[in-house]
């Protein structure tokens, strides 16, 4: 798989600043969101006799979470510098069943991810009720790689398990409701690493973004 690639927006980002007197600028923050999530996967093969094939999956799902984090003005100057802890809760799943001859194998292959947590900094301006920002940082998320042969009588199944970093990446904007909170939305975007496994029969590769 080439990789999950998550593209993230939150539809509703209510924030609640904490004893904020203007829009969540020098306070710390929590808040939750939620929104859309889609997982692209670029899934890789290459059986015992080389045979090799590649194809991308993906899958959507609601996505929710928490944040805390803090916001900063740059003094005499619009702009301002953040930083965010959140969670997210995701249930998303592809599913690739495939039958090759040669040679003749019947096998299915899934991957699936259920939850981030992520460390992001940002930096951005201020237009009077607007906060217009970017952001970039790590997220970490948990992965199941696993391999089934479905014609086989013993060793059939291979779960790989693991937790991987990726490289986050975003644009967002937020808007002052009142004196305590605020309404965004936001677009981002994750890449990791592959995630591989060995069979019998060869070798599997997934390549996650968020």
């Amino acid at each position: 798989m080439r990789g999950i690639t998550k593209k993230t927006i939150k539809i509703i980002g209510l924030t609640l600043l904490l004893s904020s007197p203007i829009l969540s600028l020098d306070r710390f923050f929590a808040g939750l969101n939620i929104g859309h999530s889609s997982l692209n996967i670029q899934l890789s093969r290459n059986l015992a006799i080389n045979t090799k094939d590649s194809s991308s999956l993906g899958n959507n799902d609601i996505t929710a979470g928490l944040l805390f984090g803090y916001n900063n003005m740059i003094d005499e100057t619009p702009l301002f510098v953040g930083f965010e802890i959140g969670a997210q809760y995701h249930n998303l799943l592809t599913t690739k069943e495939e039958n090759t001859f040669p040679p003749s194998i019947n096998y299915k292959t899934t991957t699936q991810t259920n939850s981030s947590v992520t460390g992001i900094l940002k930096i951005g301006i201020l237009v009077k009720d607007l906060m217009f920002y970017a952001k970039g940082g790590t997220s970490y998320t948990n992965w199941k790689f696993n391999f089934m042969d479905l014609g086989a009588l013993q060793n059939k199944t291979k779960l790989k398990s693991c937790t991987k970093s990726g490289k986050l990446f975003g644009f967002g904007i937020d808007y002052k409701l009142n004196e305590n909170w605020v309404i965004g939305i936001e677009f981002s975007q994750t890449y990791y690493t592959p995630i591989k496994l060995t069979h019998s029969v060869g070798d599997f590769k997934s390549t996650p973004n968020l």
